[in-house]
């Protein structure tokens, strides 16, 4: 998380940004802090999907998890397959969830999560981009999955239910000490 996805996420979020001024401290700023958002985002779906705080075991909720895209992007993966550079699928999709987690969804069983992280105005450069699907999937698939012990070509899923609130916590503290330099 510290020393290599954070500072890529950053990154493909800045290549998508439009707006993208990496000479202001302001833009900066923002920057960061968006990423933060995402980050704790992608952390909270992580392990809310994991301890079935989302609603994993509903049918409905299915087609709109992000361990459906975990999944597919693992599997793409180990295939060797190539993602668009310039598509942003997996980024629309993430987007849907973040809206269906913020606003709820009773036709997939979903509840609305009040609780900030979710809402637009938290972050408005994540509105504004679309992030390519080859700058994305290996990002996800580095949050899912982490190299094995014994064989450096095998990956093995990231299990998010053991986290504790402490450890998301300690996480979160840390990564606010971190500044973005272009």
């Amino acid at each position: 998380v510290f020393d290599t996805i954070f500072p890529r996420l950053a990154a493909a979020l800045a290549h998508a940004d439009p707006q993208a001024d990496l000479h202001s401290p302001a833009y900066l700023e923002a920057l960061r802090d968006a990423t933060l958002v995402l980050l704790y985002r992608l952390l909270f779906i992580l392990y809310a999907e994991d301890r079935n705080l989302l609603p994993v075991r509903d049918r409905r909720y299915d087609d709109y998890a992000l361990r459906r895209i975990r999944e597919e992007i693992a599997r793409r993966c180990d295939a060797g397959d190539t993602f668009s550079a310039t598509a942003s699928r997996y980024w629309q999709h993430l987007c849907d969830l973040f809206h269906i987690i913020a606003e709820g969804d009773s036709s997939i069983g979903m509840p609305a999560y009040n609780g900030g992280l979710f809402e637009p105005s938290r972050a408005p450069l994540l509105d504004r981009v679309k992030v390519p699907d080859a700058h994305l999937a290996p990002l996800l698939d580095a949050l899912s999955r982490r190299v094995g012990r014994d064989d450096d070509s095998s990956r093995a899923w990231i299990n998010y239910r053991d986290l504790s609130v402490q450890h998301l916590g300690g996480i979160y503290e840390r990564l606010l000490e971190y500044r973005l330099v272009v």
